[in-house]
């Protein structure tokens, strides 16, 4: 019976994302869908105020965020509450149906309680759920668990490993090569690309510093890499000190060529200059867009779209067809 007609708009960080979904969407459709218009006012006290400048009422809205945007000088937090606001406006407006398409979600990292910490990723799901969102479109959350954190509001955790196993497959000699799971907390999706390319895997293990992020005080590795190339997958890459630690490791151990493959390419400083020590390649998706003068600047960035993944979920979900065929 379907949702009613689709309409996709963007909050100013998403509009990369939305044009690059939209343009899959209009591939082979008569009524070509158009992004929506939304004026986003900004006080001089920091406030937002976000305005749809069209009609609603009545349809299958999805609206689009990157909240984690480096082009912009607009913080995470920023993002989010333009977002969430935008939601609101879109719920009161008369949209029948609000779909948040967040291609990296934010505050994840943060799910579970540990001295006298937030769990922020609980609070960040529940802020989603009381703006208005009936169902929210993702990728690769950094724990499978979290969607259990939204009650009333629908998760669909999108999974790249087959579409990153592909690219790999496609643009690489996989002869002599091992999979490493660069922690416990990357083992399946380690073991999932794994049995995807029908390669062995090896298993990192390392040691975090409890009071400093992005700092890992040691590393080792259980499994034969020399000899081998090896390709070393992860939910994201942020500063990249794990990437060169795991990279001068199996150096020491004697292994060949060795890639990094993730689906969050954050690449906060000082990652390019770590990254940059290494001949390493990285492979990732486009849920985080760093700009064309970045991607023609640093080369050993390979970019694999996820426009077309979510041009086809967004139809799907349009159409009240399943999903999980689309990516399992």
């Amino acid at each position: 019976m379907g949702r009613g007609q689709l309409r996709i708009f963007a909050n100013r960080s998403g509009e990369y994302f939305a044009k690059a979904v939209i343009k899959e969407l209009n591939t082979n459709v008569d009524n070509k869908i158009v992004l929506g218009n939304i004026k986003t006012v900004d006080f001089a006290d920091g406030e937002i105020k976000p305005m749809i400048k069209e009609t609603v009422r009545g349809a299958d809205v999805y609206l689009v965020q990157n909240c984690f945007d480096p082009k912009s000088t607009r913080s995470v937090h920023d993002n989010f509450f333009e977002m969430c606001s935008t939601v609101d406006a879109l719920k009161r407006a008369g949209a029948r149906h609000i779909t948040l398409v967040i291609p990296y979600h934010p505050f994840l990292r943060q799910d579970h309680q540990k001295r006298r910490e937030p769990i922020t990723a609980r609070l960040a799901t529940d802020f989603i759920t009381i703006s208005g969102v009936g169902a929210v479109i993702t990728t690769e959350m950094h724990q499978a668990q979290i969607e259990g954190f939204y009650k009333k509001t629908k998760a669909d955790d999108l999974k790249t490993a087959k579409l990153l196993c592909e690219y790999i497959k496609e643009n690489y000699n996989i002869k002599d090569t091992v999979v490493l799971a660069p922690d416990a907390g990357a083992a399946k999706k380690a073991e999932e690309f794994a049995r995807i390319l029908n390669l062995d895997i090896a298993q990192g293990f390392k040691i975090r510093c409890n009071d400093q992020a992005n700092f890992v005080e040691k590393l080792e590795i259980v499994g034969n890499v020399k000899g081998k190339n090896v390709i070393v997958p992860d939910d994201m890459i942020d500063t990249a000190g794990t990437c060169l630690k795991i990279y001068n490791k199996l150096k020491e151990l004697g292994a060949n060529k060795i890639s990094f493959c993730c689906t969050h390419a954050l690449l906060n400083n000082p990652a390019m200059e770590r990254l940059s020590k290494t001949d390493s390649e990285v492979i990732t998706t486009d849920s985080i867009w760093h700009g064309e003068k970045f991607y023609e600047e640093n080369k050993k960035i390979k970019l694999v779209s996820l426009a077309k993944l979510y041009a086809k979920v967004i139809s799907n979900f349009n159409k009240d067809k399943s999903v999980s065929e689309l990516y399992n």
